[in-house]
């Protein structure tokens, strides 16, 4: 994408604004997100894909799922959730990220959200747009835009520093 606009110019104008300029501007502009960079995506996680980690944690080996992004958890610990101890919420906390990395590599939680990055070449110099997308399989995603930055790195950033508590980011 090619602009004679100066990054200053772009970057005082609102979201609403360079969303404007961006679909007055630029040829459709939302293809343009198919040629960026895929910088990551989102898993949302959601309550009960706990509950049978919680109510079942001999058929989960919960307390060892929990062990596998908290190393460290002593082992007499995770036999004991193993065997049905009840979980602190600290254990909660990391069950949660290890049933999301479960589902990531499992490749069920990918009805998430995805982020790209494109390059907007301006009279002086290069911003970066993103976009973001729900995930609809191998026909593709219908981006919408979010936001103009100075950097690709934080153009990631702000990905991350917006996730709720329930989402998590994986970068690509």
């Amino acid at each position: 994408m090619e602009t004679e606009m100066k990054k200053a110019e772009i970057l005082s104008l609102s979201s609403a604004e360079q969303l404007n300029w961006l679909e007055n501007s630029i040829d459709d502009y939302r293809t343009k997100a198919y040629e960026g960079d895929l910088i990551g995506y989102i898993i949302y996680f959601h309550e009960q894909l706990l509950s049978e980690y919680i109510d079942y944690p001999e058929d989960y080996e919960t307390g060892s799922l929990i062990k596998s992004v908290y190393s460290e958890m002593l082992t007499e610990r995770e036999e004991e959730i193993n065997s049905g101890s009840p979980l602190s919420n600290l254990e909660i906390n990391y069950l949660k990220k290890s049933v999301v990395n479960k589902l990531d590599e499992e490749g069920e939680g990918l009805l998430g959200e995805n982020f790209t990055v494109c390059v907007l070449k301006c009279e002086d110099g290069d911003l970066f747009i993103t976009f973001s997308g729900p995930s609809e399989g191998a026909g593709g995603v219908p981006w919408s835009f979010d936001k103009i930055f100075t950097t690709r790195e934080s153009a990631i950033e702000s990905v991350i520093k917006n996730l709720d508590e329930n989402e998590y980011f994986f970068p690509i």
